[in-house]
C-alpha cells in the first residue's frame, strides 16, 4: 500500500473532519491512480493487484459516507457558499470512477462498475465526443459489464452503436473496430444468433491473422469465438478441434495458469458435454474423465487467484458438477450444486442468466436421480419466457429457455407422461422460429430431434395396432 494511504489511516482519528476529507480524496487517488485505464493493465498479475484493491477501496467508500454524512450535518443552508457535499462530476471524478471500476469489475461486482462507468462515459463524451477512441473503449467496457450483469440487450445495443462509430472514423481493418467487432460477435452468439455471430468471428479471424498472426492473442480468442458458435450449432467435432488448437497455442503463448489460457481449456472440456444426437459423435468416457480432471484443475486455480465467491469460479464449479452427472457421479454433482446455488442466488439474484442456467442443469441432475417432482417445479420457473426478456432480441427467444424446456420433456418422457412431452415438443418447435432472426432457429440440428421425440411420443400415445 502507498505510503500516504497508510499516513491517512494512522492519524485519521485525531485530525479534523475537514482534514479526514482531504486524506479521504488522497487515499481514494492514490489507489485509482494505481489502476490503469483499458487498453493497458490486462496481464494476471495486474488482473490480481486490482482484485487485492477491493478491501481499501470499501475502507475508502465506507469513510467517504461518514464524512459525507458529517459534512451536510454541518453545513449551513444560510451560506450560498456551501455546495452539496458530493460536488460536480469532474475530470478527477471521472478519472478516478473509470480507473475504480476496473477493479469491481474485476472482482465480479458488476452492479458497481456499472454505475461508475455510466458516468465516467457520460462525462467523456460531453468532452471528446462519442467518436473518440477513448469514448468508445469506455462504452465497450460498460458494454461488457453490461453483459456480465445479463442486460444482454442493452450491451448488444451500446456494441453495434460502437462499433458503427469505429468503422465510419477508423475503418473496418483498425484494431479497434476488430476489438469492438469481437465483442459484438461474442454477444450476439449468448443472444442465439449464431449465423451472424459466426459470419462475424470468421471474418474476424481472416483479419486479425493479417494484423497480428494466425498464433496471436486475439486471433487465437476469435477462434474460440468460433468454437463457441459451433458448440452450440452441434457441431461438436469442430468446435472441439478448434478449441484443441486454440488451447495448445494460448497454454505455449501465456501459460498453463493464466487467466486466458483456462478460458480455453474450460471451453475444450465442456465441448464433451453433448446432446444425445445419432448424427453427433458422443464423448467417450476417456474424454470425459480428461474434462472432469481439467475442470477440477481449472476450478483450483480460480478459487486460489479469484476467490471461493467469484462468478467464474461459480461457473466453473457448475461445469464441474454437469460433468461428475455424465460420469454417474450423479449424488455428488447434486450435492455441488446444491452448495454453490446458493451462494449464486444470493451473490447474483435468481434472474441473472447463468443463475437460471445452473438451475436447469440441477433439474437435469434431479431427473438423473428419479426425483421427478422437484426437477418439474425447476423446470417450471426456468422455461418461463418473461425469465429471458433482458437477453433477447424484442419479441425473440432465447436458446437456454429452449434448452430448459428440452430437458424438460425428456424428465415427462421418463415418468410416462407422453401428452405432456408431446405439448412441450410443439412448444420448443414455435419457440425455435424466434431464435436467431428470419427463422433460422428452424435450421438447427436441434428440430430434427424434436420431431423423431414427437414421433415417438405419438406412437406411445396411439400405437399401431
Amino acid at each position: 500500500m502507498h505510503p500516504l494511504v497508510h499516513k491517512w489511516l494512522r492519524e485519521r482519528p485525531e485530525i479534523s473532519i475537514s482534514e479526514q476529507s482531504l486524506w479521504c480524496q488522497v487515499a481514494a487517488t492514490t489507489l485509482a491512480r494505481s489502476i490503469p485505464l483499458p487498453p493497458l493493465g490486462e496481464t494476471e498479475i495486474e488482473r490480481q493487484m486490482r482484485r487485492e484493491l477491493l478491501p481499501h477501496a470499501l475502507h475508502i467508500r465506507e469513510r467517504r459516507e461518514e464524512i459525507r454524512g458529517v459534512l451536510i450535518e454541518y453545513r449551513d443552508p444560510r451560506k450560498s457558499s456551501w455546495r452539496k457535499a458530493d460536488g460536480d462530476f469532474s475530470r478527477v471524478q471521472a478519472d478516478e470512477s473509470g480507473r475504480l471500476s476496473r477493479m469491481y469489475y474485476d472482482c465480479g461486482l458488476y452492479r458497481e462498475a456499472k454505475e461508475l462507468q455510466s458516468k465516467t462515459r457520460e462525462w467523456i463524451i460531453q468532452q471528446l465526443g462519442e467518436d473518440h477512441q477513448f469514448s468508445i473503449r469506455l462504452t465497450l467496457f460498460l458494454s461488457e459489464t453490461l453483459r456480465s450483469s445479463t442486460m444482454i440487450d442493452d450491451a448488444t445495443k451500446l456494441q453495434r452503436r460502437a462499433r458503427q462509430l469505429c468503422v465510419t472514423s477508423l475503418g473496418e481493418d483498425h484494431p479497434l473496430t476488430l476489438e469492438v467487432t469481437e465483442i459484438l460477435g461474442m454477444t450476439l452468439c449468448f443472444k442465439g444468433r449464431w449465423a451472424e455471430a459466426l459470419k462475424i468471428h470468421e471474418k474476424n479471424v481472416e483479419r486479425l491473422s493479417e494484423v497480428y498472426g494466425p498464433k496471436h492473442e486475439k486471433t487465437l480468442k476469435a477462434i474460440r469465438n468460433c468454437a463457441a458458435v459451433d458448440y452450440r450449432n452441434m457441431d461438436y467435432e469442430k468446435a472441439t478441434g478448434r478449441l484443441q488448437m486454440a488451447w495448445e497455442s494460448m497454454k505455449e503463448l501465456l501459460g498453463e495458469t493464466d487467466a486466458e489460457t483456462l478460458w480455453f481449456l474450460q471451453d475444450l472440456a465442456t465441448s464433451y458435454l453433448r446432446y444425445d444426437d445419432e448424427h453427433s459423435t458422443k464423448a467417450s468416457p476417456q474424454q470425459l474423465i480428461q474434462s472432469h480432471d481439467d475442470l477440477n484443475f481449472i476450478t483450483k486455480q480460480r478459487r486460489e487467484t479469484l476467490g471461493r465467491e467469484h462468478p467464474f469460479t461459480l461457473l466453473a464449479i457448475l461445469h464441474l458438477a454437469r460433468l461428475k452427472s455424465s460420469l454417474g457421479k450423479h449424488e455428488e454433482a447434486k450435492k455441488i450444486m446444491d452448495e454453490n446455488l446458493k451462494i449464486a442466488v444470493r451473490n447474483h439474484g435468481d434472474d441473472h442468466i447463468a443463475v437460471i442456467a445452473a438451475k436447469t442443469h440441477y433439474a437435469n441432475i434431479l431427473v438423473e436421480l428419479n426425483q421427478y417432482e422437484e426437477a418439474e417445479q425447476i423446470f417450471d420457473l426456468v422455461t418461463q419466457k418473461a425469465r429471458y426478456k433482458l437477453f433477447t432480441d424484442e419479441d425473440g427467444d432465447h436458446p437456454d429457455r429452449i434448452s430448459a424446456m428440452w430437458f424438460q420433456v425428456k424428465c415427462l418422457d421418463k415418468q410416462g407422461k407422453s401428452a405432456g412431452a408431446l405439448r412441450l415438443c410443439d412448444s420448443i418447435l414455435i419457440a425455435l422460429r424466434d431464435v436467431g432472426g428470419n427463422r433460422l432457429g428452424l435450421n438447427h440440428k436441434i428440430v430434427k430431434m424434436v420431431e423423431r421425440k414427437k414421433a415417438e411420443l405419438v406412437q406411445q400415445i396411439s400405437p399401431v395396432s
